[in-house]
């Protein structure tokens, strides 16, 4: 089990851009690669400030084989169109399957 306490200091990833990501998002997406079997428990009391921050939470399963949307930018694109509302829907979504604590 990885858990990161404090994981919004990760927001800073930039998919496909790791030279503009910060140190700490770099470490954090290397660390849940390395280990792709290793369960991963996200914490942070700051929640998702803006949805473009979830870059390194590649263990929600919300994009990826297996999901509607094949990358993180398709994902990130598909909320943004979609607006507030949506995300208090995805919200309860994560919620109801135990990805989500409140």
């Amino acid at each position: 089990l990885i858990v990161l306490d404090e994981c919004h200091k990760a927001k800073n990833f930039v998919p496909g851009k790791e030279a503009g990501s910060t140190k700490v998002a770099a470490a954090v997406l290397a660390l849940q690669e390395r280990l792709p079997r290793a369960r991963v428990l996200y914490c942070s009391a700051t929640g998702v400030s803006e949805v473009g921050n979830m870059a390194y939470m590649v263990r929600m399963g919300l994009w990826g084989p297996g999901t509607p949307f094949d990358s993180f930018q398709t994902f990130l694109d598909s909320m943004r169109r979609r607006g507030v509302s949506f995300l208090e829907l995805l919200a309860m979504e994560m919620k109801a399957e135990g990805k989500y604590v409140a």
